[in-house]
């Protein structure tokens, strides 16, 4: 029998993005990841842009 692996805070987030979007497809995940962390990018492009600028 084999071993079981130790849970991890990885391990947890995982599960609970997978029972949130319940992705089915490739498209799913990329959506997911889109709306997770969507803004977040945007924010930084943007304060890269305004640094290029000056």
């Amino acid at each position: 029998m084999g071993r079981k692996r130790p849970e991890t805070k990885l391990n947890q987030i995982s599960k609970m993005l997978i029972e949130e979007y319940q992705p089915q497809s490739i498209q799913d995940i990329q959506d997911a990841i889109k709306s997770l962390l969507g803004d977040t990018l945007e924010s930084m492009l943007k304060a890269e842009l305004d640094e290029f600028r000056l």
